[in-house]
Parts: C-alpha cells; sequence; structure tokens
C-alpha cells in the first residue's frame, strides 16, 4: 500500500497520534483535529522525505506533516497554517 493510501485511511479510522509538538501548533493557530484530518484525507502531498519517512501535505492554507512506519502507524508531527 502506498503511503497516501496509509495516511488517508488513518485519518478516516482515526487511527494516527498527534505529537506534543502538533497540539501546540495546532493550538497556536487555531487548527482543529478535524481540519488536520481533512488535510490528511484531502490534501496533496508537496514535499517527501523518504529518509525519515516523512510526507507534507497541503490543504488549503493548511500544511501537516506526517511520518509513516513500517508497520503502518502514522504519527502526525506538525500542522499549521501555511506561511508566505
Amino acid at each position: 500500500m502506498n503511503p497516501r493510501d496509509i495516511i488517508r485511511e488513518a485519518a478516516i479510522e482515526e487511527a494516527y497520534e498527534l505529537t506534543s509538538h502538533c497540539l501546540e501548533e495546532m493550538d497556536k493557530d487555531g487548527i482543529s483535529a478535524g481540519q488536520v484530518e481533512w488535510v490528511m484525507q484531502h490534501g496533496k502531498i508537496c514535499k517527501t522525505d523518504r529518509r525519515r519517512n516523512r510526507y507534507t501535505l497541503k490543504g488549503g492554507d493548511l500544511m501537516v506533516c506526517v511520518e509513516v512506519l513500517f508497520n503502518k502507524q502514522v504519527t502526525v508531527i506538525t500542522a499549521g497554517r501555511e506561511r508566505r
């Protein structure tokens, strides 16, 4: 299964973890878990770090960085509003 499908499935099933850093960033930017899930389901992968199995997804003005482990465990590393 490709990483995009794993991330989407984790969001649909609410089977993912949020790091404490992610929760802090979400609070700072006023982002809800539902918004993070929406980006995980509908956003486009705009950056890939294959060395660390991390994928950055963008949906609207939100960006979410997700780590996918070999056992399909998904951790949201950070989430925030895109800064220009």
